[in-house]
């Protein structure tokens, strides 16, 4: 069965009550594909090195909507100790199946179930974009507030204006919810807590696997006010 992502034609969006269920509904279905679609994908691994590069001084990472850990690979390759945390059951099964040294976590990157200061390292490749924009400024509060002072945040976005909804072609009934951000956007939310960016880079999605659209990494250190 093919559960390649895809779009969805027009349709009222995912309300507040619901999004992040339906979103991880269809990553649970998917988990599978995703495994095989970007476990070995190396389009973003210059990126992924510069992020295991800023972390050196304070090893402790978590990684959000971190998927089956293909990045979280790279983190504890390099030495780091890693904890991925995702709201689909299936991708934290499928990242515990295949780096058994990480700790896996299901949880709702809006709630994260950590301690303030918990980590030296907050990665997010790409999963802020399943969040409406209502929520962004208080799920990057939760990045903030699970972060050490002088602690490093490494954000992977799709830019853009656009909000749309996916599925997976082997469940069309599922939904997901994809939210493109203004650059700008998210700077100035960044701002506000305190994590100012030392890298900002964009380039176009190379990936046959994903959507197209453009990109940006911010790699930041957590300064609060």
């Amino acid at each position: 069965m093919n559960d390649e992502p895809s779009h969805k034609p027009s349709r009222p969006q995912l309300n507040d009550e619901n999004y992040a269920r339906m979103t991880a509904d269809l990553y649970d279905h998917i988990a599978g594909w995703y495994v095989r679609a970007f476990w070995k994908d190396e389009t973003d691994s210059d990126w992924i090195e510069m992020c295991v590069s800023a972390s050196q001084g304070d090893r402790n990472v978590a990684d959000i909507g971190s998927g089956p850990g293909n990045y979280a690979r790279v983190f504890l390759e390099a030495g780091h100790a890693v904890t991925c945390t995702d709201i689909s059951i299936e991708m934290i099964r499928s990242a515990v199946s295949m780096l058994p040294t990480a700790l896996g976590v299901v949880s709702d990157m809006r709630h994260l179930p950590f301690a303030t200061a918990s980590f030296g390292t907050v990665f997010c490749a790409y999963s802020l974009n399943h969040i409406s924009r209502q929520d962004v400024d208080s799920t990057l509060r939760e990045f903030a507030r699970v972060m050490r002072p002088d602690g490093v945040l490494c954000l992977l976005i799709k830019i853009g204006s656009q909000t749309y909804e996916f599925s997976s072609s082997g469940h069309p009934s599922t939904r997901g919810l994809m939210c493109l951000f203004d650059p700008a956007e998210i700077l100035g939310a960044l701002g506000k807590l305190g994590i100012h960016p030392d890298v900002v880079q964009y380039k176009k999605d190379a990936s046959t696997s994903e959507f197209q659209h453009e990109k940006m990494l911010i790699i930041g250190r957590h300064r609060p006010p």
